[in-house]
């Protein structure tokens, strides 16, 4: 039998109060507390500080992709995929589908940037999508729809409406982390 020892971590970096508290591991009194800013904060201070232009010039709504069937922390932490792929990007396009015709643009996607799109395939519907473009897309959307992304800091930054969207085809990890987030930003998914 083997005996599995926990060490507490000589350091932790936060962003935040609140994410102060959710560590994943105890620390010891030892361990030193980091204040950092979030990465996605500093991109969007570089996107400020650079007034970029509009990558898209008509009026779209941006999609936050998670690349959630293929997503590599999955295999990282030793996780099961959060939903099946197929049925994923046929629940998805459908809903895009609906807001394109009930809106009258089009929906864009903020591809994840571990994505592989490249290599598995547009299964977007041929919808176009984007890569280390996310907080660009974001800024000059009429709307952002997401699962549970980071990025979602980013309409935050830009006061923009978050549609935030599951599905019962999800796994229940998967589905609680949307509701943490829904329920953090005072939003019904």
């Amino acid at each position: 039998n083997s005996v599995k020892t926990v060490v507490s971590p000589y350091f932790i970096m936060y962003a935040g109060r609140k994410v102060k508290s959710y560590y994943r591991f105890d620390p010891s009194f030892d361990t030193k507390l980091i204040k950092c800013n979030s990465f996605d904060y500093d991109n969007y201070l570089m996107e400020e500080k650079d007034d970029n232009e509009r990558i898209i010039k008509d009026d779209y709504i941006v999609f936050l992709d998670e690349y959630v069937p293929h997503h590599p922390d999955n295999l990282i932490n030793n996780n099961s995929p959060n939903c099946n792929p197929k049925t994923y990007y046929k629940y998805l396009n459908n809903y895009f589908n609906l807001l394109e015709t009930h809106f009258k643009t089009k929906v864009i996607i903020a591809a994840h940037p571990r994505s592989e799109y490249e290599k598995i395939g547009n299964m977007f519907n041929d919808r176009i999508f984007i890569r280390d473009k996310t907080v660009n897309l974001v800024k000059f959307s009429n709307f952002v729809i997401a699962h549970s992304s980071t990025s979602i800091s980013y309409a935050i930054l830009y006061d923009k409406y978050v549609n935030i969207i599951f599905s019962g085809d999800f796994s229940m990890r998967y589905k609680n982390v949307i509701t943490l987030i829904s329920k953090e930003l005072g939003i019904e998914p």
